[in-house]
C-alpha cells in the first residue's frame, strides 16, 4: 500500500505543473483564492439636453431652469453582466438622485435624468459610482 502510494505521488508530483498546491500540501485553514480586480472605467461622459437611443444630444456646461430634463450619459468601459454603477446627482452639494444602472456587458453606454425645476439654478455635478463606492467620473454642468 505504501508502494502505491508513493507511486502516484511521486506521478503527481513529476506530472502536476509548477504551482499547483495537493490537498496534503495547503496549510492550516486552507488557501484563499482572489479574483483580480477588473478596472471599470468611464470612457466617455457628457450632460445633455436630450437623448437618441444611447447618443446624447446637445451636450452643453449650461442648462436653462425651466422645467426640463438634463441627462447624464456615461459609456462604461471593463465592467460585465450583471456589474452596476451609480448616477449621483448632486445640486451645490447636495445628493438630490441616485439612479442605479446595470452593466450589459465589457462595453456599456447608459444614462439617467433629471428634471430641472426653476429655483434649481447653480452648480451641479453627477457623480458616476462604482457598486463599491469608488467614483470614477464626475461630470458637471450650470443650470441657469
Amino acid at each position: 500500500m505504501k508502494t502505491i502510494s508513493a507511486v502516484i505521488f511521486t506521478l503527481l508530483f513529476v506530472l502536476a505543473p509548477a504551482g499547483v498546491i495537493f490537498a496534503e500540501e495547503q496549510p492550516p485553514g486552507g488557501v484563499t483564492f482572489t479574483t483580480p480586480k477588473r478596472s471599470v472605467s468611464v470612457t466617455e461622459a457628457a450632460i445633455a439636453a436630450s437623448m437618441d437611443g444611447v447618443t446624447p444630444v446637445g451636450s452643453a456646461d449650461k442648462f436653462k431652469a425651466d422645467g426640463g430634463k438634463v441627462y447624464c450619459y456615461t459609456k462604461v468601459e471593463g465592467g460585465r453582466a450583471g456589474d452596476l454603477v451609480k448616477h449621483v446627482w448632486y445640486h451645490g452639494d447636495k445628493q438630490v438622485l441616485e439612479v442605479s444602472l446595470d452593466v450589459k456587458g465589457p462595453s456599456h453606454r447608459t444614462y439617467s435624468n433629471k428634471t430641472i425645476y426653476p429655483g434649481m439654478t447653480g452648480k451641479w455635478r453627477v457623480d458616476v459610482v462604482t457598486a463599491d463606492g469608488a467614483v470614477i467620473k464626475t461630470v458637471g454642468f450650470t443650470a441657469e
